[in-house]
Protein backbone atom coordinates (compact mmCIF):
# COMPACT_ATOMS: atom_id res chain seq x y z
CA UNK A 1 0.00 0.00 0.00
CA UNK A 2 1.62 3.13 -1.42
CA UNK A 3 1.64 5.96 1.78
CA UNK A 4 1.52 9.88 1.42
CA UNK A 5 3.92 11.84 3.72
CA UNK A 6 2.08 13.44 6.51
CA UNK A 7 1.98 17.84 5.40
CA UNK A 8 4.31 20.12 7.54
CA UNK A 9 1.94 21.69 9.98
CA UNK A 10 1.61 25.40 9.99
CA UNK A 11 1.52 27.01 13.63
CA UNK A 12 -0.36 30.56 14.04
CA UNK A 13 -1.05 32.60 17.00
CA UNK A 14 -4.01 32.33 19.63
CA UNK A 15 -4.64 35.91 17.75
CA UNK A 16 -4.38 35.18 14.24
CA UNK A 17 -6.52 32.47 14.74
CA UNK A 18 -9.09 34.16 16.53
CA UNK A 19 -8.84 36.72 13.73
CA UNK A 20 -9.04 34.00 11.25
CA UNK A 21 -12.68 32.25 12.88
CA UNK A 22 -13.82 36.13 13.31
CA UNK A 23 -12.76 36.84 9.24
CA UNK A 24 -14.78 33.05 8.78
CA UNK A 25 -17.95 33.96 10.86
CA UNK A 26 -17.97 37.55 9.28
CA UNK A 27 -17.77 35.56 5.11
CA UNK A 28 -20.35 33.09 6.19
CA UNK A 29 -22.76 36.20 7.71
CA UNK A 30 -22.49 37.98 4.23
CA UNK A 31 -22.54 35.19 2.28
CA UNK A 32 -26.34 34.33 4.32
CA UNK A 33 -26.97 37.85 3.57
CA UNK A 34 -26.73 38.31 0.06
CA UNK A 35 -28.12 34.43 -0.92
CA UNK A 36 -31.51 36.05 0.89
CA UNK A 37 -31.06 38.97 -1.13
CA UNK A 38 -30.45 37.30 -4.43
CA UNK A 39 -33.42 35.20 -3.59
CA UNK A 40 -35.80 38.62 -3.13
CA UNK A 41 -34.53 39.58 -6.24
CA UNK A 42 -35.60 36.99 -8.00
CA UNK A 43 -38.80 36.92 -6.72
CA UNK A 44 -39.41 40.73 -7.55
CA UNK A 45 -38.21 39.68 -10.90
CA UNK A 46 -40.64 37.18 -11.19
CA UNK A 47 -42.97 39.41 -10.17
CA UNK A 48 -42.14 42.04 -12.74
CA UNK A 49 -42.42 39.50 -15.33
CA UNK A 50 -46.23 38.07 -14.61
CA UNK A 51 -47.07 41.83 -14.40
CA UNK A 52 -45.50 42.62 -17.97
CA UNK A 53 -47.22 39.34 -19.11
CA UNK A 54 -50.14 40.86 -17.59
CA UNK A 55 -50.07 44.02 -19.21
CA UNK A 56 -49.08 42.79 -22.74
CA UNK A 57 -51.84 40.43 -22.73
CA UNK A 58 -54.14 43.50 -22.14
CA UNK A 59 -52.23 45.92 -24.43
CA UNK A 60 -53.65 42.88 -27.26
CA UNK A 61 -56.80 43.06 -25.98
CA UNK A 62 -57.23 46.75 -26.44
CA UNK A 63 -55.49 46.54 -29.61
CA UNK A 64 -57.95 43.69 -30.90
CA UNK A 65 -61.31 45.05 -29.89
CA UNK A 66 -60.23 48.66 -31.35
CA UNK A 67 -59.05 47.11 -34.81
CA UNK A 68 -55.34 48.13 -34.51
CA UNK A 69 -52.94 45.18 -35.83
CA UNK A 70 -50.42 44.01 -33.03
CA UNK A 71 -46.98 44.04 -33.24
CA UNK A 72 -45.50 40.71 -33.47
CA UNK A 73 -45.05 39.04 -29.91
CA UNK A 74 -41.50 39.04 -28.22
CA UNK A 75 -40.64 36.18 -26.14
CA UNK A 76 -40.79 37.32 -22.59
CA UNK A 77 -37.18 37.00 -20.82
CA UNK A 78 -36.71 33.68 -18.56
CA UNK A 79 -35.80 34.64 -14.68
CA UNK A 80 -31.83 33.91 -14.81
CA UNK A 81 -30.52 30.71 -12.89
CA UNK A 82 -27.68 31.55 -10.48
CA UNK A 83 -23.99 30.12 -11.76
CA UNK A 84 -21.26 29.75 -10.06
CA UNK A 85 -18.43 32.56 -10.21
CA UNK A 86 -15.68 31.59 -12.81
CA UNK A 87 -11.73 31.79 -11.14
CA UNK A 88 -12.07 35.22 -13.01
CA UNK A 89 -14.71 36.56 -11.52
CA UNK A 90 -13.39 37.19 -8.14
CA UNK A 91 -10.48 38.57 -7.06
CA UNK A 92 -8.72 38.23 -3.69
CA UNK A 93 -6.49 41.31 -2.20
CA UNK A 94 -3.44 40.70 0.46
Amino acid sequence: MNQMAPLPGTTISISEYRALCHTLQTLTTSQSILTQEMAALRAHQEQIIATQTQHTAILRQIQSHLGIPSAPQHQMPAPLEPTEPTPGDTQTST
